[in-house]
């Protein structure tokens, strides 16, 4: 001091505190209608949106759907989203995805997120909706700006469905690498081809899904199946230019017993030929006159013929079969901040789903829960009279594992080992003696202190529940501190879910 007066220096009474680390913050990787804000691009670059009005302006709408209605056989396609049957004069025929125009379900999945509880998320655009072919190396390129990124906390990329089998195995496969690398994210995902209806097809589609993980990072993934009938696309989102005709005259020759509906036919041709040049052209302008068009010849035809109406309302049961990942998502968000992400994802009804593509037994389910060879659990989607839809399983692709066997477990780990990481960044070159080792042990054990009262930590007192040592002699050497290494020695006890609750019932004796 050289001037004299009075000086105020103030003194920390409290130790630094951890903060606990986002849990629920899925990256979605897929491809948008658009990348751009307000004249910038954000393709390949992650956005955090807190809503689908935070998408829309992003990232834009829905892609232009396309379905054939075909009664030939031979020219389906066998995958990916065979939809729905339909009769129609008497021939049966059937709905699917026009195999000319990718069926991208980015969209319709951010809508089923969000319907289930979804909140804060990433987005990773990896290209718009161009028609061309859905490409392996998009997904490389998107995996590659994710290394370098932190924040998200979960990875989801429902477009890979889409991909060929081999390619899909190689993107998957290298999610669950990137999460057992980071060790800050778990990956979701969904059976390939897991629209299926037959039981009999469940064995094949299960066991190829299995061996397209391979076997590392199996504990940071969880695997849901099978796919969801859903409502998230309404009737009257539709119209005749989502149907994949040749011509109108094909679409008019399935109307022909609908009365009246033969006058409708120029009304509808024009409109159809302007929506088509429009589009072609680009001109947003003529694009939106010519949907006016198109919505007002679509209502009258609608009124005009229940078979059309019958068609519209089948295109949309068939484009609602979504892969169940998105809403499996949205459901770790509000169990996350409702319970705490200690709680099992599961017991969990889904909204905007009406029942699963194919019902699960229990008989069924034990084939997907437990598999003794590969460990890689499937957990179920199942329906329950009276009850719903229910995610009726909690295991990650680890099942053989003691550590890691629940997703609850592996997340809450996560979460723990994020929120101490964090924490201890203020401590880098800290002075190694007893003063900073007391301060991180106190620190931390107030943290665990609190997830142990809040039921993330088993035991009836805190000693049962977490132990925390730090210190020379303890911890560490005299070496080790000579090396520059502080280290902190935790051990926790995370709840593990009631997976199977059994009931023994015995009879006694009549004793009087």
């Amino acid at each position: 001091m050289k001037t004299p007066g009075v000086y105020i220096d103030e003194i920390n009474a409290f130790p630094n505190s951890v903060v606990p680390a986002a849990t629920a913050l899925p990256v979605f990787i897929g491809y948008t209608e658009k990348a751009e804000y307000e004249g910038k691009s954000y393709a390949n670059t992650p956005v955090r949106i807190e809503s689908l009005n935070d998408y829309n302006a992003f990232f834009g709408g829905a892609p232009h759907y396309s379905v054939v209605i075909s009664d030939d056989k031979a020219t389906q396609p066998q995958q990916p989203f065979i939809g729905e049957g339909i009769t129609l004069s008497g021939k049966d025929y059937t709905i699917y995805h026009n195999p000319a125009q990718p069926s991208y379900c980015l969209y319709s999945s951010m809508r089923l997120f969000y319907l289930n509880g979804g909140g804060s998320c990433y987005i990773l655009s990896i290209g718009t909706y161009t028609g061309k072919a859905v490409e392996q190396q998009d997904f490389l390129d998107g995996l590659e700006v994710l290394k370098g990124f932190d924040g998200p906390t979960m990875i989801l990329a429902p477009d890979s469905l889409l991909l060929p089998g081999d390619d899909y195995s190689t993107i998957s496969s290298l999610i669950l690498e990137q999460c057992d690398e980071l060790k800050d994210r778990i990956s979701v995902f969904d059976v390939y081809n897991g629209f299926i209806t037959d039981p009999a097809d469940l064995d094949t589609t299960v066991e190829t899904t299995r061996q397209y993980f391979g076997t590392r990072g199996l504990g940071y993934g969880a695997t849901y199946f099978p796919w969801l009938c859903t409502s998230v696309i309404q009737s009257s989102e539709l119209d005749f230019t989502n149907l994949a005709f040749n011509s109108v005259d094909d679409l008019f020759a399935l109307l022909e017993n609908s009365i009246g509906v033969t006058n409708l036919k120029p009304v509808v041709t024009a409109a159809w030929q302007a929506y088509d040049d429009a589009v072609t052209s680009g001109d947003k302008a003529a694009i939106d006159a010519a949907k006016t068009n198109v919505f007002n010849a679509n209502y009258t035809l609608l009124a005009a013929s229940p078979v059309y109406t019958y068609m519209i309302n089948n295109t949309a049961k068939m484009l609602n079969i979504l892969p169940a990942a998105p809403a499996i998502a949205g459901v770790y968000n509000y169990t996350d901040n409702t319970q705490g992400v200690w709680k099992a994802p599961a017991n969990v009804g889904l909204t905007a789903v009406v029942q699963p593509t194919l019902n699960i037994t229990n008989q069924m389910q034990g084939g997907l829960n437990i598999d003794a060879t590969t460990g890689k659990s499937i957990n179920a989607i199942r329906t329950f009279t009276g009850m719903g839809v229910l995610i009726w399983g909690a295991r990650t692709m680890d099942g053989n594992s003691a550590d890691w066997r629940y997703v609850n477990v592996r997340r809450t780990m996560i979460m723990i080992e994020q929120s101490l990481k964090n924490a201890y960044k203020s401590f880098v070159f800290a002075p190694n003696d007893k003063n900073t080792w007391a301060t991180v042990q106190s620190m931390t054990e107030n943290f665990l202190q609190n997830l142990w009262t809040q039921g993330a930590l088993v035991g009836s007192k805190p000693s049962e529940a977490y132990n925390v040592k730090v210190g020379l002699g303890s911890t560490m050497t005299q070496q080790d501190i000579l090396d520059g290494y502080m280290v902190v020695n935790i051990m926790v006890s995370i709840t593990h879910p009631a997976e199977f609750i059994i009931i023994t019932l015995k009879q006694l004796m009549q004793k009087s």
